[in-house]
């Protein structure tokens, strides 16, 4: 269980994105549930994670603009899309606030 008293917000050096975690971190787990939050015209670039790894990503508020390698989409509060995230990618809250829930599963390590 994770109590709201006891999670860690984590914000971009400029203050316009966050980052929660909805359940406990932990190195060895394959899948991470965040909400992250971007105000207006907030932009929010990430490298490539290892091959195999996926983001699901639902927008629950607001419009966001996200490019995958070369490929850019447009998304609107309900519009869901899953990507491999070995490429660059990067998130642009257009006009207000964005809330958006993203579920990265990570590939499975060799054993």
């Amino acid at each position: 269980m994770l109590q709201a008293a006891n999670t860690k917000i984590l914000t971009s050096r400029d203050g316009k994105v966050s980052s929660l975690a909805l359940f406990p971190c932990s190195h060895s787990r394959r899948v991470k549930f965040y909400e992250l939050r971007l105000t207006a015209l907030a932009s929010e670039c990430a490298e490539p994670y290892p091959a195999g790894t996926i983001e699901n990503l639902v927008v629950t508020s607001g419009s966001l603009e996200m490019v995958v390698g070369d490929i850019h989409h447009t998304l609107v509060a309900g519009d869901a899309i899953q990507f491999k995230a070995d490429a660059h990618h990067g998130y642009h809250a257009v006009a207000a606030e964005t809330v958006i829930y993203l579920l990265m599963t990570y590939a499975e390590r060799p054993t």
